[in-house]
């Protein structure tokens, strides 16, 4: 429900509009939410970019997140994985969880030759943090890397905790 009222999609689109015209950085985030499904508007993923793209340079991390995937995925936007790396790392710094798990995903299978300890620290951070298929991921990683990576992945996950991460 609504809040005591029948759920509206269309009208919250425009309420949302409304609200991002006032550069309202959640407004914008849940517009791009909104174009990405095609719910209450019609589904314009060019739409949709533009929207998490405004709420993550204001350091939304959720749509720092959705930023990245979209950059992965070439969505309303042309594919690009140093973009994709670069938002996932803001969100993932900001402590989004998701973020962390497809950051050390996305190091992994796009930039293996240099970033594999990275890879795993970013992994390893989601899993202890709670992300049940990282920790699947993690176990995986672990026996791809050696162990001189598996220390090198050691000492950046407790970089990251002394960054409060």
């Amino acid at each position: 429900t609504g809040y005591g009222i029948p759920v509206n999609i269309e009208k919250a689109a425009q309420w949302y509009q409304f609200a991002s015209r006032q550069n309202h950085i959640e407004a914008h985030y849940h517009l791009g939410d909104l174009y990405t499904k095609g719910k209450g508007v019609e589904r314009n993923l060019k739409a949709a970019f533009e929207h998490f793209e405004t709420a993550a340079q204001a350091n939304h991390i959720d749509a720092q997140m959705r930023l990245g995937l979209i950059y992965a995925h070439g969505l309303g936007t042309v594919k690009n994985i140093d973009k994709s790396i670069y938002w996932l790392k803001q969100s993932a710094q900001n402590g989004q969880l998701r973020a962390q798990y497809k950051l050390g995903w996305t190091l992994m299978h796009h930039k293996p030759e240099q970033y594999r300890p990275e890879a795993l620290a970013w992994v390893t951070l989601a899993s202890e943090n709670g992300s049940n298929l990282s920790r699947f991921y993690e176990k995986k990683l672990n026996n791809k890397l050696s162990i001189d990576e598996i220390k090198a992945s050691k000492r950046l996950v407790m970089a990251f905790h002394n960054q409060g991460l």
